[in-house]
């Protein structure tokens, strides 16, 4: 048996997923089990599989039909995990593969579950994320048709950056797919290592989040360095499963330091307490399980809590972070409205105490220059009232010379004040006089006639 695990980590993206190794291994346990060979037990298996995954399980039956073992053939196929890898050479070497490959399939299935877990915690926060964010979208739409609709109507800048709703839609957007992209990248440098400890270190200290991301780690390794244990994999190999399993560069960072100090003979405990990143209860079971020899359904039990806590916590965290979405929008909404107000307030207020142009300015053609548009509407409809009312234009006359009343004549005061009608009735008063003298002079003409014939 190998002393140390030698079997290089692939790449995460190129490995099969859990939902797949757990089905693999499930029906290879159970094919073994019922006494079916292995070459033809994978045999069997090669026809589930399709495109490039198929072409990998044939290569590992060539190998198998050349006399090479399951571990051996799948060591050399990167979608096979090193957890897999060695569990296979472990049942091999003890001849107990049936029983190896049942472990991995519940060790899967496992895996798949917490997954099945943290989505069904995270899936609804999710959704409302997007749903805030058509909201805010529509929002700025519908800001931008009202400006266009309605005159004088300006829509708030919520980012107060001096953009109009469309800029503020891009920006939103912006930021969201920086935001988005920022994730991605952290996250691939956390997985890959870039930061080193430091991101895992602070996202320990997170509360809630902390405990939660610890305990998924604990109940894998918990579970892996318990069924390596109990397959009969030597101590510093088991130890090393069990510490990649974790998939926590916190963890995984002391592997070397507990694996020597495991190799120079220490016990488990010991080995793991010096490293000072594992919780007491978690030392406690090690502990108990290596003083009363049960240290395999020690740790089962533990990776079972674990798990539990960890389906409860992830649940929290998905209603907190749904909580916290539901108040982020709802404050982007309420500061947008409150903004909108305050702005309207304010064109109101200036509107009220602004200065309109007086009407020689309107006269002489002189334009305010204003941002307010109920100043500039005002003054609009004053400059088409000075110049197209007639009534004003008479009233403005009158004011003009009632100041003049006593250095005028009635006649000029009646002129200035009412020209046109004054007009008129002095040409009435004009026609009345000529038709009076006619009428005067129409009978003395008669009286000469009669006087002349007699």
């Amino acid at each position: 048996m190998n002393t140390e695990l030698t079997v290089s980590k692939p790449s995460v993206g190129s490995q099969l997923p859990a939902s797949h190794l757990e089905k693999i291994c499930f029906r290879l346990g159970s094919s073994l089990k019922a006494g079916i060979p292995i070459a033809q037990a994978w045999e069997n298996e090669c026809r589930f599989q399709r495109g490039r995954t198929r072409g990998t399980f044939e290569r590992v039956q060539e190998r198998l039909q050349a006399g090479q073992t399951l571990a051996e053939a799948i060591k050399e196929a990167p979608c096979f995990p090193a957890l897999l890898t060695e569990m296979v050479r472990v049942g091999e070497e003890t001849g107990k593969l049936d029983q190896a490959c049942l472990k991995m399939a519940d060790h899967y299935r496992t895996i798949v579950r917490m997954k099945r877990t943290f989505w069904q915690g995270v899936t609804w926060p999710l959704l409302q994320l997007s749903a805030a964010a058509a909201v805010v979208s529509v929002f700025f739409v519908v800001l931008h048709v009202l400006e266009t609709r309605i005159s004088g109507l300006v829509a708030p800048d919520v980012f107060m950056l001096g953009l109009s709703p469309l800029g503020n839609l891009v920006l939103f957007w912006g930021a969201v797919l920086a935001g988005t992209l920022g994730l991605f990248l952290v996250v691939t440098g956390i997985r890959s290592g870039w930061f080193g400890n430091l991101p895992m270190r602070l996202a320990l200290s997170i509360p809630l989040l902390g405990s939660t991301i610890r305990e998924l780690a604990l109940s894998r390794f918990a579970w892996a360095f318990g069924t390596a244990v109990d397959a009969g994999m030597n101590a510093k190999t088991a130890m090393q499963l069990g510490l990649r399993s974790t998939q926590n560069r916190l963890y995984q960072s002391h592997e070397q330091d507990i694996v020597r100090s495991v190799d120079q003979g220490r016990d488990y405990y010991t080995a793991l307490q010096q490293a000072e990143v594992f919780p007491d209860d978690f030392l406690q079971a090690v502990q108990s399980g290596e003083l009363t020899g049960e240290l395999t359904e020690s740790l089962g039990r533990l990776s079972d809590d674990y798990r539990e806590h960890s389906a409860i916590n992830l649940r929290r965290i998905g209603q907190i972070s749904g909580f916290g979405i539901f108040l982020s929008v709802g404050a982007l909404m309420g500061f947008s409205i409150l903004f909108m107000y305050a702005s309207y307030l304010g064109t109101l207020s200036e509107a009220l105490t602004g200065q309109a142009l007086t009407l020689d300015e309107i006269r002489q053609g002189q334009v305010q220059q204003t941002t307010n548009p109920i100043i500039a509407q005002k003054n609009e409809m004053v400059k088409d009232f000075v110049e197209n009312n007639e009534d004003f234009k008479q009233i403005e006359s009158i004011y003009k010379h009632l100041g003049r009343y006593n250095e005028m004549t009635p006649d000029e005061f009646l002129d200035g004040i009412f020209p046109d009608e004054n007009s008129r009735l002095r040409q009435q008063a004009r026609r009345k006089a000529a038709d009076d003298e006619a009428e005067r002079i129409a009978p003395s003409s008669e009286d000469d006639q009669a006087r002349s014939n007699e």
